[in-house]
């Protein structure tokens, strides 16, 4: 509920098509759903890991991932290759990217950032979204709420009812803290050389 409009909202910021870009952050987690479907005995046991990990842990046991597994489903189901393409590549590092894979890979790692409590997750997604569109620790809060916002729109419409929200100060935290971890340890591998 949180990759499609993660994906919406960073193309705009990108200049991008967000309804390439929202179906493709809304397909994102297919191969999820298919392994946790045609395999649940094995699979649901590695969901319950760190999402980060994931897509490893599937290319250890299956041999590809939950992305490459959703993007396959779609090329058979003849979708543009773009948004194939975008779900095969969701886990690259985005600024590698393109277009709407861009999107999408910035767009997973937003989405997972919202709802965790790991600070250099959070960290991370902050400079992924400060190195590709100059935003600030104010412009990621606000789109931290904004999303939390819509992710309790659309669950409505599956009538979900999602109790977590997403605590601004929290992720102020998180970010200061792993913004002084990185300044800590860049003073003390400079003073080590």
């Amino acid at each position: 509920l949180t990759m499609a409009p993660a994906a919406t909202r960073v193309a705009a910021l990108a200049g991008i098509a967000q309804d390439v870009s929202y179906s493709a952050g809304l397909l994102a987690d297919l191969g999820v759903l298919l392994f946790a479907r045609t395999l649940p005995d094995k699979y649901l046991p590695l969901f319950e890991m760190d999402y980060e990990s994931l897509a490893s842990a599937e290319d250890r046991l299956f041999g590809f991932n939950h992305a490459e597994l959703g993007a396959h489903l779609l090329r058979t189901w003849n979708l543009p290759h773009e948004l194939c393409d975008a779900v095969a590549n969701q886990h690259c590092p985005p600024l590698t990217l393109e277009a709407v894979e861009f999107v999408v890979a910035i767009a997973h790692t937003v989405a997972t950032s919202m709802w965790t409590t790991d600070p250099a997750r959070v960290f991370s997604a902050q400079q992924i979204l400060q190195e590709a569109f100059e935003m600030d620790v104010n412009g990621f809060l606000t789109l931290a709420m904004s999303l939390q916002d819509a992710v309790h729109e659309n669950a409505k419409v599956f009538l979900l009812d999602i109790q977590d929200t997403i605590d601004r100060d929290a992720l102020l935290r998180m970010i200061r803290q792993s913004s002084a971890n990185l300044a800590q340890g860049a003073a003390i591998a400079s003073s080590r050389q």
